[in-house]
C-alpha cells in the first residue's frame, strides 16, 4: 500500500511528503477501527447466543478435522460458512456509515441508469445509502431487525457469498473499483481472532441477556454489562 501511494503521489506537489504520511494515516486509522468495530459487534452479539456459539465451535471441529495439516489458513478459514454468515449479519446490522459519495466522472456525457428513467448529469454528487438496503425487507425478509446469520446460509451453495464478495446487496466495501482492497486482511483477521477466542474460551453476559444497542449502524451499546469468560478445553487444531 505504502508504495503504491508513492508512485501515485505526484512529484510537482510541494508538500507530497505530507500527503503520503497522511494517507498512510487515514488508512491505518480507518482499517484498524472498522476492524476493531466489527469484531467488537462479534463478540456482544455471540456473548447471549450460546446456541450459536456450540454451531460455531462444531463448524470450526469439523473444518479442522476435514482439512487435516495440510491445508492453507486462508482455505480453512474459507470453509467456515456460518462463521462467515455471522460476520455478514454483523455488518449488516452494524454498519460503520450511513452514505457512500461518489462524484460522476465530469465528463460531457451523462449518465444514464439500466432502467432507462434515471439520469444523472455529470459533475453530480450521488449519495448511496447502505442503510436502506440493509433493513429492505425485499432484500433481507421480514426479519431485517433480528440478528439472524442463517439468512446468509439459506441460498444454494452455487449461490452463497463471502463476506469478501463485493455486490449490490452489500455494500460493505463499497463498490467497483473503489472497492475496499483491505476486505480480505481484514475478514481473515476477524475469523482468526474468533476461532481462537471460541475454541479457548466460553463467554456470556452475566445477566443472560444479549447487549442493546443505541445505533444499530454504529454499534454503540447503550447500557454496558459484564460478560463472563470461562477456560474451556481446546478444540484440536491443525
Amino acid at each position: 500500500m505504502l508504495q503504491w501511494v508513492l508512485e501515485s503521489m505526484p512529484r510537482e506537489r510541494a508538500d507530497w511528503k505530507y500527503q503520503v504520511v497522511l494517507k498512510m494515516t487515514s488508512l491505518s486509522f480507518a482499517s484498524l477501527h472498522t476492524t476493531t468495530m466489527m469484531f467488537h459487534n462479534l463478540l456482544a452479539r455471540l456473548a447471549s447466543r450460546p446456541d450459536l456459539r456450540a454451531r460455531l465451535r462444531a463448524e470450526q471441529a469439523r473444518v479442522l478435522a476435514e482439512f487435516g495439516t495440510t491445508a492453507t489458513p486462508t482455505a480453512v478459514l474459507d470453509a467456515m460458512d456460518l462463521l462467515d454468515a455471522c460476520i455478514q449479519e454483523c455488518a449488516r446490522l452494524h454498519f460503520g456509515v450511513s452514505t457512500f459519495q461518489r462524484v460522476v466522472a465530469t465528463t460531457d456525457d451523462e449518465i444514464t441508469l439500466n432502467h432507462g428513467r434515471t439520469t444523472i448529469p455529470a459533475g453530480a454528487t450521488v449519495l448511496l445509502s447502505p442503510v436502506s438496503i440493509n433493513m429492505d425487507p425485499l432484500v433481507y425478509g421480514p426479519d431485517v431487525d433480528q440478528f439472524r446469520p442463517d439468512r446468509f446460509l439459506e441460498l444454494t451453495q452455487a449461490h452463497l457469498k463471502k463476506s469478501t464478495t463485493v455486490r449490490s446487496d452489500f455494500l460493505m466495501w463499497g463498490s467497483g473499483r473503489h472497492a475496499c482492497p483491505g476486505r480480505f486482511l481484514a475478514i481473515s483477521e476477524i475469523k482468526r481472532m474468533a476461532c481462537i477466542l471460541l475454541r479457548s474460551y466460553d463467554f456470556e453476559t452475566v445477566s443472560g441477556k444479549p447487549f442493546e444497542f443505541s445505533s444499530l449502524f454504529l454499534g454503540n451499546i447503550v447500557r454496558d454489562q459484564p460478560v463472563r469468560f470461562t477456560r474451556i478445553v481446546d478444540l484440536a487444531v491443525a
